[in-house]
């Protein structure tokens, strides 16, 4: 219970202080990218991620990527996991990683738009190095389109969504099997 409540609070804490610092700070728009995408660019690439987590999960299988481990966990802890990896981590994972990281890396380093997203998901990648080899890789090429999507919609908003449907979609894996 005491981890599990370690996994709601560490990303909450982040996303309450980079907030707090942003709003104090007064820093550029573009910092976190809190700024409502276009629908037609975050619905197309909704659309894209839909499909990138079904081919990504048909390869994972084919190469032997494990699959999620099942949960068997009382029910509240399993709420709290839902709201840690289904909500509130993956927000507070793309305010820093396609949000802070990304901005600093691109505007603030001035490197290319393309080396500061795979900079970015390679960050990202190495903070979940709980997971097989396969899965980093997997991770990586997640973070890569998070990455492109929130430089073309400009919009931290469309890697948050895309994020929160892929752990959902990881949780359905965990309670109820693999789909296909």
């Amino acid at each position: 219970m005491l981890l599990t409540l370690v996994k709601v609070a560490a990303p909450l804490f982040a996303i309450v202080a980079l907030l707090v610092v942003n709003r104090v700070r007064r820093l550029p728009a573009d910092f976190l990218g809190l700024q409502k995408p276009r629908l037609s660019v975050f619905l197309g690439w909704m659309v894209a991620w839909i499909a990138w987590v079904a081919v990504s999960e048909v390869i994972g299988r084919a190469v032997g990527q494990e699959p999620p481990r099942p949960w068997h966990y009382p029910a509240v802890v399993t709420a709290l996991r839902i709201l840690a990896i289904g909500i509130i981590g993956p927000i507070a994972e793309e305010l820093v990683f396609r949000g802070v990281a990304l901005y600093v890396l691109w505007r603030r380093l001035a490197l290319p738009a393309w080396l500061a997203v795979l900079i970015s998901a390679a960050l990202w990648a190495v903070i979940h190095t709980q997971y097989d080899p396969i899965t980093i890789a997997f991770i990586v090429a997640d973070g890569i389109i998070l990455g492109a999507a929130r430089l073309h919609s400009k919009s931290t908003f469309t890697p948050i969504a895309m994020h929160v449907f892929g752990n959902f979609f990881s949780i359905y894996e965990s309670l109820y099997g693999v789909p296909f």
